[in-house]
């Protein structure tokens, strides 16, 4: 008998103090802005030569919209409306596009490599594929490593995983500091347009 008194005195100090702890957590959370977990993932590396040759799409894009979210395995993707502003390669027969869907590893929930999902307004230069079985038109080729920000009129981030190929035309990051983070690159945006039309 007395043991079962001491386990339900044991018991109720245990629930008081789970509530305590819980309500702590709770004001704590509320305060804090929760970010999406992440997902690490094998890395495609991004080869330029044969990213203009496999390419469907090579254009300059502004985000527009997010469309939707989709959960499938093994990555999760965001679908985004944008609007391509410059088209660098297109042998499609279709010269006049002016809006696409895209896809992005990861979702609200879940960032893949520590990139953060398409932001509207933001501009990008992307290598794209047409997709099949997605429910959008192109995916990026290289994914995370095929991203390349568009910072102003001289300026670009190639936002993960530098490349040797792009040494030439790296430029001074003293101004570009925000932007660098996980491993970006910051080019020069003319002479990279430049090395895609030479090829």
């Amino acid at each position: 008998m007395k043991r079962i008194g001491l386990f339900l005195l044991f018991s109720g100090l245990m629930v008081g103090c789970g509530q305590a702890n819980h309500e702590s957590q709770r004001a704590t959370s509320s305060e804090v802005n929760e970010q999406p977990a992440g997902i690490e993932a094998d890395l495609i590396p991004f080869k330029f030569q044969k990213a203009i040759s496999d390419a469907d799409l090579i254009a300059e894009v502004i985000i527009k919209e997010k469309k939707e979210e989709v959960d499938v395995k093994p990555l999760p993707y965001t679908v985004f409306s944008a609007e391509v502003n410059n088209i660098y390669k297109n042998p499609s027969t279709n010269q006049n596009v002016s809006t696409i869907t895209l896809k992005q590893q990861g979702n609200s929930e879940w960032t893949v490599n520590h990139l953060e999902l398409f932001k509207p307004g933001e501009t990008y230069i992307l290598f794209l594929k047409e997709t099949k079985g997605s429910k959008s038109d192109y995916w990026i080729i290289g994914e995370a490593t095929g991203m390349f920000k568009v910072i102003d009129d001289d300026t670009i981030v190639k936002m993960l995983g530098p490349s040797e190929e792009f040494n030439t035309i790296e430029v001074e990051t003293k101004n570009k500091n925000p932007y660098i983070n996980h491993g970006s690159q910051v080019l020069d945006k003319n002479e990279f347009i430049r090395k895609i039309n030479e090829s």
